[in-house]
Formats: structure tokens, C-alpha cells, sequence
């Protein structure tokens, strides 16, 4: 069902006793036309949700805005903590009362811990931070399940086929391989989730032929202290940080990174302590530091996400030779994936896995760690009643000096902290936290 492009794409939403401050996108904003007019070309399109969306009300702050919770240890001793993180098939209320498929992150030995986006790993600084990272993307009865979105095997990625055949026009169903990257950190190259380092399940129906593991995984097995312990379906990657920082983790895997990433598979990493800690006047109490995960999605008509699968057919409807058919100047075979496009933008903006969310807060200093993890989409962020926001952190962590900001712009993969001070916000007014960007920017 078409409908007309709502104004508000994504809310996060502060009462204080307060109120709304609501994520909210407005493509003819001021900010938009005075700095970034001269891209508006460069803009791929919103594609519109075949999910009913017609009467805003009842999906626009209605959920709460979560915070990710730890991630839980599986144990802990003198030498290190030490985690079990898996990816499993789940699903996620990303609209009230939906449930979407998604692919999670979760603690491999506490059931309830798979979530979108994952639970936090906290990792105090200096201190030795062992993960075992798990591919677990199997049904019920230990089956590999097929990808959320469609592959295009003619595309360089990771191929657990084999398969050599120049130009494959269908997708690819097999089982999905992973590989864990933590961003933004310090790793060595056998911890860092190379894109050649996948492995996939361990899965009863992969056929013989296929090829469990990524070509450099063998080679970083032999390199890594924990060799010993990487399994066929797993390995385990060791971190140890030195610096206060708002990371995350995602999957790296090559050739399909952002449709892991796109399915859920994303969860922030906290540096506590170390290099760069905030100094006193800078502090906020621990209740008001609010995490914000942002992410853009389209949905089908059953609830499930959409994802474009052939190129330009995102831009305009024309007909041309795909991977393999003949160019219509002869000059030899096109070579177009059949599948793959350049990027899209969703029609509705997510808050920590929720489409237009809320939060109460109280009178106050806030603090908000953000994560652009769009796939294409960039953020121009600022506040509806003109109040500045605090820059006090960039991709990495702590400034050494303070910026006061009208806005903060944001690419993708891009994050900052920021404090916003509601002391004096009016009790039970609203505020809008504003996208003035509608568009990608190259």
C-alpha cells in the first residue's frame, strides 16, 4: 500500500516529566538547504513500506525506548573475562506488536540475552576481554537457515560453494557465514574479524563440498594464543583496551557485511576507565547515560524488512542487460549484478531497535553515546527548541576539550557523545531531537 512520506521517521522521545524528544526527519530543513543543497542529486530515494503505515499514531511513540543491558560473562578469573557470544535466528519488536526476523547477537549460555541490537560488551579498561564468537544460524533442528536478503553470488564475497561459475544470477541460499569485528578498537589481526575470517555453523545439511571456514582463518587459528580453543563453527579473539571509549561490534564478513549488519547483527562495546576518563564537571549519574543506536529499515507487508535486489531499480524502473546478457552496443557481456544495489534508505528510522521510540527523563544533564549504524543513511542532529548540544566524544572516546554545537553531523558507522542539559525544560513538554539530513552523502 503506497502512502505519502511521513515527516517523522524516528523519535526518541525524553518526558521529563518532562517529554518527547523524538528522532524526527525533515528534508526541507534549514541546516539541509543552506550546507548540503548542492548533494541533493547524490540523494537515493526512501523506498516506501508495502507495510500499512497510513495512520502514524499507531506506531509513533508508542514503545519506550530501550537501553541494551551488559552482555553477560560465562566466567571470569584473575587472567581475563570471558564471554560466549553467539548468532542465532530470532525475532525483534521493531514495530509495536510486529514481530521481524532478524539475526542476533547473544550470550551463548543465557537464552534471554538475544536481542536486537545485542546487549552491551563492558570491558574495563586494561583488562584482558576473551570472546568466543559463535555461528549458531540454524533452525530448531540444527539445519542451516537461508539469509533474511538475497546474495548476489556474482559479487567478490565469501562463496562457501565454491562455486566458480563467472556470472550466478540466482541468490545464494546456503548456510550464512559470519566474522566479528570489533569497531573502532585496538585488536591484532588474528582478533579482528578479518572479512576472510569467516566460518560458518555446524550445521547437519552442509554439503561435503562446501568450505566451513574463510582462507585466512586457518592461517590466524596458528597465529592466536587461543588457537586451541576455535572450534569448527567458532573462534575466539582476545581484546585488551586502554582507553575510556563508546565502541561496537558487527559482523565483517566479506561481500555481505551490511546484510549482517542489516539483519541485527550490531551491539555497542564499552571501554570503562582507563586513558581519557572523564574529569568530575564532565560526569553524568549512570541512569542518565542513554546509548542511541541509530538505523533506517523499509517493511514488507508481513512485517519482515525489505531489501532492494536489483541495481538501480532503487533509482528508476528502465531495463538493462544483467551479469552475462549481451550490451546493447555488442561490445560484450554486461556485467551489472543481477542482485546487488548500491544502497537504499529506509522509510522508517530506529532508536536501539525501535521505530520511533520514547523516553522519560527527569530535569537534568544527559548524556547520549551515538552510533550511526545505518547502512546509507547520514544524520544531521539538533534539538527543536534550539538548545545546544555538548560534544564531549568522538569515533574513539573522550575530547580534551568541550564543543558547544546547534548540530552534529553523523556518516555511517560514524559515533559521538553528546550531553544535553533539560534543566530547564518545561515538565511535561516535548522536545524533538531532528534529522535535517534526508538523504545519503557520498
Amino acid at each position: 500500500a503506497k502512502r505519502k512520506k511521513p515527516v517523522m521517521l524516528s523519535v526518541f522521545s525524553l518526558l521529563i516529566f518532562l517529554p518527547a524528544v523524538v528522532l524526527q526527519q525533515t528534508p526541507g530543513g534549514d541546516v539541509y538547504d543552506q550546507i548540503w543543497s548542492n548533494v541533493r542529486a547524490s540523494c537515493l530515494p526512501d523506498l516506501q513500506s508495502t507495510f500499512d503505515l497510513s495512520d502514524l499514531s499507531q506506531w509513533q511513540y508508542v514503545q519506550e525506548l530501550p537501553i541494551p543491558p551488559p552482555m553477560p560473562m560465562t566466567s571470569s578469573n584473575s587472567e581475563a573475562d570471558y564471554y560466549e557470544v553467539a548468532a542465532r535466528p530470532g525475532t525483534a519488536e521493531i514495530l509495536p506488536g510486529v514481530q521481524t526476523p532478524v539475526f542476533v547477537y547473544g550470550s551463548k549460555n543465557h537464552p534471554g540475552t538475544f536481542t536486537y541490537p545485542a546487549h552491551t560488551i563492558v570491558q574495563p579498561a586494561d583488562r584482558l576481554v576473551k570472546v568466543k564468537w559463535i555461528n549458531e544460524l540454524m533452525d530448531a533442528n540444527g539445519n542451516y537457515v537461508p539469509h533474511l536478503f538475497p546474495i548476489d553470488q556474482s559479487l567478490h564475497w565469501a562463496n562457501p560453494g565454491c562455486d566458480e561459475t563467472e556470472c550466478l544470477k540466482e541468490p545464494y541460499m546456503g548456510p550464512i557465514p559470519i566474522s566479528v569485528h570489533m569497531h573502532g578498537g585496538n585488536t591484532t589481526e588474528e582478533s579482528d574479524g578479518h572479512p576472510d575470517a569467516w566460518f560458518l555453523p555446524n550445521a547437519k545439511n552442509i554439503p561435503n563440498n562446501f568450505a566451513r571456514h574463510g582462507p585466512i582463518y586457518e592461517h590466524f587459528k596458528e597465529e592466536s594464543p587461543f588457537g586451541s580453543e576455535w572450534t569448527v563453527d567458532s573462534l575466539v579473539a582476545d581484546y585488551i583496551e586502554v582507553h575510556q571509549a563508546h565502541i561496537w561490534y558487527h559482523d565483517h564478513t566479506v561481500g555481505i557485511t551490511r546484510l549482517n549488519v542489516h539483519a541485527g547483527m550490531v551491539g555497542l562495546w564499552e571501554v570503562a576507565g582507563g586513558l581519557g576518563s572523564l574529569d568530575g564537571n564532565r560526569l553524568v549519574p549512570p541512569d542518565c547515560e542513554v546509548p542511541l543506536v541509530l538505523q533506517d529499515r523499509t517493511f514488507n507487508a508481513d512485517g519482515s524488512t525489505f531489501f532492494p535486489n536489483r541495481q538501480f531499480d532503487a533509482l528508476r524502473t528502465i531495463n538493462y542487460p544483467l551479469c552475462g546478457e549481451p550490451t546493447c552496443n555488442g561490445l560484450g557481456p554486461s556485467d551489472v549484478p543481477p542482485i546487488w544495489v548500491p544502497g537504499y534508505l529506509g522509510d522508517v528510522n530506529t532508536v536501539n531497535g525501535k521505530a520511533w521510540p520514547y523516553i522519560n527523563v527527569k530535569r537534568g544533564c544527559y548524556q547520549f553515546p551515538i552510533l550511526n549504524g545505518a547502512l546509507a543513511r547520514s544524520y544531521n542532529l539538533s534539538m527543536s527548541d534550539g538548545r545546544k548540544m555538548r560534544v564531549i566524544g568522538s569515533d574513539h572516546s573522550f575530547l580534551s576539550q568541550d564543543t558547544w554545537v546547534d548540530w552534529i553531523f553523523l556518516m555511517n558507522a560514524e559515533r559521538t557523545i553528546i550531553q544535553i542539559d533539560f534543566s530547564d525544560a518545561t515538565p511535561g513538554s516535548t522536545i524533538e531531537l531532528l534529522n535535517t539530513v534526508s538523504c545519503a552523502i557520498p
